[in-house]
């Protein structure tokens, strides 16, 4: 089935992220195993998220977790420090396609220290700009540049969630994500969005195409 101008809602998974976050300031072997898989169960082709099966790894979690302690002091100055330094970095630079932009090494660099902060945070940015075209546009360029597996699976929600976006060329920067990712298998799921106006719904078949064979 094509959904026209589908939408897709994140702000429970990312709110489910940062609890889990919050009660596990050193996650464990099983956390993150268990992290991944049910955020894996969340992605579904019919573009509904499954947050039923998050909040069971965070139940089950918390039972294996001897102390419960939220994120605090430090760790929290940390994240509004990264979420700070990207708004500037997204504000002053100029996003080009397969241009590396300032953008993308702050985001290196912090992945490179936390990961997990730079996930949460990043689909928290994303969900508080969805007016912002610029900050829109440059965070799907830093995803396209930086790979599907840097800090996947909140890229690739974001990237969907995008399709949703009033703006053309938000759109537009998603469809290139996809074809920067050179994966057939995700590049499926473009067969699900119908795309206006007709040029940007043609570089969406064309991609499709490209990779798959057919449209």
């Amino acid at each position: 089935m094509v959904h026209n101008e589908s939408s897709l809602s994140t702000s429970e998974l990312i709110e489910a992220w940062a609890r889990v976050a919050r009660a596990n300031t050193a996650p464990s072997s099983f956390f993150k195993t268990a992290l991944k898989k049910a955020t894996k169960t969340a992605i579904t082709g019919s573009n509904e998220l499954e947050i039923p099966a998050q909040k069971e790894v965070w139940i089950e979690e918390a039972v294996t977790t001897q102390t419960v302690a939220p994120i605090v002091g430090q760790d929290e100055q940390r994240a509004r420090e990264f979420r700070a330094g990207l708004e500037a970095c997204l504000d002053a630079d100029v996003f080009e396609p397969g241009l590396k932009s300032a953008t993308e090494h702050y985001i290196e660099k912090w992945l490179q220290e936390d990961p997990m902060l730079v996930q949460i945070n990043m689909g928290k940015i994303f969900l508080e700009c969805s007016d912002n075209e610029k900050r829109l546009v440059g965070i799907l360029n830093a995803i396209a540049h930086l790979g599907r597996e840097t800090f996947h699976p909140v890229n690739e929600l974001i990237t969907r969630a995008s399709f949703a976006n009033v703006s053309v060329e938000v759109k537009e920067c998603a469809v290139r994500v996809y074809e920067y990712w050179e994966d057939p298998k995700l590049i499926e799921q473009l067969k699900h969005h119908k795309l206006t106006p007709k040029w940007l719904d043609d570089y969406r078949k064309q991609v499709i195409v490209d990779f798959c064979g057919v449209a």
